[in-house]
């Protein structure tokens, strides 16, 4: 995951810490944002390579910025993953627009498969190479 650019964005600081720090240490690029607004600019400023995000973040929730990732040509293919507290919403996520899902708590080997895993299957799609997948 060397070099790949992820944006996070978790409202809650500790999340966005432990999380940032697995995939830090992965060679990955972290860009963070605590809420819906900072995450859309982000990925307009920068865009990553894979978008993991909070389902409940405070100005637009997480499902309201995957609907506006999948409505923009630009960032309509983007990786995402959802991260929620509650399993049952996975059907909304998906429904949205989401890639993925994954349920809070997790830890530091799940999420960093997780993340390796559609960074490679966006790389093989894109026909990708700049950063490959250690």
């Amino acid at each position: 995951m060397k070099g790949a650019r992820v944006l996070l964005a978790d409202d809650d600081p500790e999340w966005r810490r432990v999380i940032g720090d697995v995939l830090r240490a992965s060679g990955a690029v972290i860009e963070e944002a605590g809420d819906g607004e900072a995450a859309l600019a982000a990925v307009a400023r920068r865009r990553p390579d894979l978008v993991i995000i909070e389902r409940r973040i405070p100005k637009l929730g997480g499902l309201e910025v995957i609907r506006a990732l999948r409505a923009a040509p630009a960032t309509h293919n983007l990786p995402v993953l959802l991260l929620n507290l509650d399993e049952d919403a996975t059907r909304d996520g998906f429904a949205a627009g989401a890639d993925d899902y994954m349920a809070k708590p997790f830890t530091p080997a799940q999420i960093r498969s997780r993340v390796e895993r559609w960074l490679l299957r966006s790389r093989s799609a894109n026909g990708k190479k700049r950063h490959p997948v250690d």
